[in-house]
């Protein structure tokens, strides 16, 4: 199964090194071909190599963020939408993500899904996620430094389904409060949060470990993460999600075996695995699913399937079913550096702990 999962991920990978996206002919032409592979069961990677390649066209192709006409850009522009994350408000600045369904410049209008990258300078309002909003922008294609082992800036937004950045030009016009989403409600808990707390510094910290709001930490305090090597501590990733769904799985069984009639009928190892999901899924939530969250989740979800199902799995095999639903929910993720060293290290250790002896096992 690891090799056929491997052949998968590597012809996303290799769909993924186009400098182009090809036209949806390309995907009948190897649907075309799919029968042909087939027909050669013993060489399985073949199959499984073109079918990631088909798998990532169709994922692009379905997934591709919308463009604005070149007439748009530049120019002052109506944009009529909600704000679709946290916004980060320092001073008498803000940026945050925009969902806009319709575009104004004069008398044309368009009507779409666009999602973009805004800033706002000076005299900025209270802003809180999913407000609806109509905002003067002004717009321009995301552009990043292509310097080699740099930052990808485009291709980071690009991931999150953003092609054009830009900031506020004037006085927006609030058209509908903030409605009862889970971004509102991660604002209302970080918000509550900076307040309990009386030292600046702290209150961030607490914000970034419980919601993953970050905007609130001063430089100093990254640069001190950042030389200690903790920055993952506030980074919400598969430490955390691990830690809070052990914690609530280890305490679900203990309250299980203090019950004889209840573990008569099932057994205190698979009750725990519930409340252990909903805990991790719980604390995803809060950090608003994001990428690293999803994947740890993911991950998750294996091991606590396995015991749910009463199932052995091998490691490679439970690693191989992380890896495949970790791709097919984000074949993007791969362009990121979390999944390579979120599965080279569950890989190393597993290598360490099958091949070594005594106390390296």
């Amino acid at each position: 199964m690891f090799p056929a999962v491997l052949a998968f991920v590597a012809g996303i990978l290799l769909f993924q090194q186009l400098p182009f996206l090809p036209s949806a002919r390309w995907l009948w032409g190897i649907l075309l071909l799919a029968p042909c592979w087939y027909l050669s069961r013993r060489r399985i990677w073949l199959p499984m190599l073109a079918t990631g390649f088909a798998y990532a066209f169709l994922h692009a192709l379905l997934t591709f963020p919308a463009e604005v006409p070149e007439a748009f850009l530049g120019e002052t522009v109506l944009a009529q939408g909600r704000i679709d994350d946290l916004p980060r408000q320092q001073g008498d600045r803000a940026r945050f993500l925009f969902r806009a369904q319709t575009l104004q410049l004069g008398e044309r209008q368009l009507q779409g899904d666009w999602r973009f990258r805004l800033s706002w300078y000076r005299e900025v309002p209270e802003l809180h996620s999913g407000a609806r909003w109509r905002l003067p922008v002004r717009l321009r294609k995301v552009v990043g430094y292509r310097n080699p082992g740099s930052f990808d800036y485009s291709g980071w937004l690009f991931g999150q389904g953003v092609r054009y950045s830009g900031y506020v030009k004037g006085e927006g016009e609030l058209l509908q409060p903030a409605a009862g989403t889970l971004d509102g409600l991660r604002q209302g808990l970080s918000q509550r949060l900076g307040k309990s707390v009386e030292s600046p510094g702290a209150a961030a910290i607490m914000r970034a470990l419980a919601v993953g709001d970050r905007s609130g930490m001063r430089r100093q305090d990254r640069e001190v993460f950042a030389a200690t090597g903790t920055s993952h501590l506030i980074a919400i990733s598969g430490l955390h999600i691990g830690l809070v769904s052990g914690l609530a799985y280890l305490l679900g069984r203990f309250l299980w075996c203090r019950v004889l009639a209840l573990c008569a009928r099932w057994p205190a190892s698979v009750a725990a695995v519930p409340p252990a999901l909903l805990a991790g899924a719980g604390y995803a939530a809060l950090a608003g699913f994001s990428l690293p969250t999803q994947r740890a989740l993911i991950m998750l979800a294996v091991i606590m399937g396995a015991l749910l199902l009463r199932r052995h799995l091998h490691p490679l095999q439970a690693m191989a079913i992380a890896l495949l639903l970790v791709v097919i929910r984000d074949p993007l993720s791969l362009q990121s550096a979390g999944f390579w060293l979120s599965f080279g290290a569950v890989g190393i250790l597993y290598l360490v702990a099958s091949r070594g002896k005594g106390r390296w096992s």
